[in-house]
């Protein structure tokens, strides 16, 4: 029977799903969710193969737990960040916190919005709440910013794609998994500077 290296059985428990979950995110990270087999988590764990198997009935499920048990928290986070003072202003706080979060969280974050290549569709399932709180959330800016005149007339559901675009752009940045990751404060900058010369309306004194 192996040690157990905590002053309780649960504590142990504890500790060895901790493990298991922090290797599966690590796993996906680098190789991607279709390639990782359970028996190398395990191994990067430092557990016996058989005994993940008393936590994760198989790999579904190990990614089910890392999606329902550390996005919600991110999505509090997310979602308390946020300003009411003006569509601009609740915008920029959209884009800084969601930004701020990713580049906290880079695997974790990859991981999540990478997660459509290679998994069941259960799974796809499971981050229709995450993605449709950003697009309601970006749709709700969108018709409030028209409302107040701040942003120029678009139609509403394509300037939230445009918007939601933008955003993902931002998330590619900062999490940088195929070049070199940029400062989060420079993306925000950036690409707040690009919509607001985008969508703003325009200053009748502006020509």
């Amino acid at each position: 029977m192996p040690r157990i290296r905590a002053e309780s059985i649960e504590q142990h428990k504890a500790i060895n799903r901790a493990a298991i979950l922090n290797a599966a995110e690590e796993s996906f990270y680098a190789h991607g969710y279709a390639t990782v087999s359970l028996g190398s988590v395990a191994d990067l764990a430092g557990i016996p193969r058989s005994t993940l198997y008393d936590y994760f009935p198989n790999k579904q499920a190990l990614m089910a737990a890392l999606i329902e048990e550390r996005v919600p928290p991110l999505l509090a986070e997310w979602v308390g960040g946020l300003s009411d003072s003006s569509p601009w202003d609740r915008l920029e706080a959209l884009f800084t916190t969601t930004l701020r979060i990713v580049g906290a969280h880079p695997r974790l974050a990859a991981v999540v919005l990478g997660a459509g290549r290679g998994i069941p569709r259960t799974l796809h399932d499971q981050l229709i709440p995450v993605v449709g709180a950003v697009f309601g959330e970006v749709n709700r800016i969108c018709s409030w910013g028209i409302a107040e005149g701040e942003f120029a007339e678009f139609e509403i559901d394509a300037l939230t794609s445009v918007i939601v675009d933008v955003l993902a752009g931002g998330v590619e940045d900062v999490i940088g998994r195929d070049r070199p990751a940029r400062p989060v404060d420079v993306v925000v900058a950036t690409r707040l500077s690009v919509l607001r010369h985008g969508i703003a309306t325009p200053d009748p004194a502006g020509g």
